[in-house]
């Protein structure tokens, strides 16, 4: 896995209280909180190739980072994600509070704020369903957008 860092970044391990600042080339834990600051982000890029972009004013769990699963939690803000084909029954989902989009081979971005969230596809194919509903929309092709709102 590699690392790369734009202004402040911090981490909280997972059971851990205190944050910690992240440099280029750091290592990041499975479970490990990451929180951006303004005009700060974070890229990284798993041992499968996969690169997630944290933005500016995130905050995101990197829930699990196996060799057969990647799934981030984003909280609050934007990640831009660009995944290689996936092999076999590899998995890479990013869930949100109101939403999971998963995929097998695509760059897109994901955004939450407080209306939801919002999925932009803008190579390859991804699906979206909402996170406490059986509502799951068709596989979004290129060039497309779905917000999911948060529940009332």
């Amino acid at each position: 896995m590699s690392v790369t860092v734009v202004g402040h970044v911090q981490q909280r391990e997972q059971g851990s209280a205190d944050w910690r600042d992240v440099k280029s080339g750091d290592a990041l834990a499975e479970g490990a909180e990451i929180v951006t600051d303004d005009k700060s982000e974070l890229e990284l890029t798993t041992e499968q190739g996969h690169r997630l972009h944290i933005a500016p004013h995130s905050l995101v769990r990197l829930s699990t980072l196996q060799a057969n699963k990647t799934k981030t939690y984003l909280a609050k803000g934007h990640i831009q994600s660009k995944v290689q084909p996936l092999k076999g029954s590899e998995q890479y989902a990013i869930q949100t509070p109101s939403a999971v989009c998963a995929v097998r081979g695509t760059e897109f971005l994901t955004g939450v704020d407080e209306k939801g969230t919002s999925v932009d596809v803008s190579h390859g194919p991804s699906g979206l369903r909402h996170w406490d509903r059986e509502m799951k929309w068709p596989f979004m092709q290129a060039n497309r957008r779905v917000c999911c709102a948060m529940a009332p």
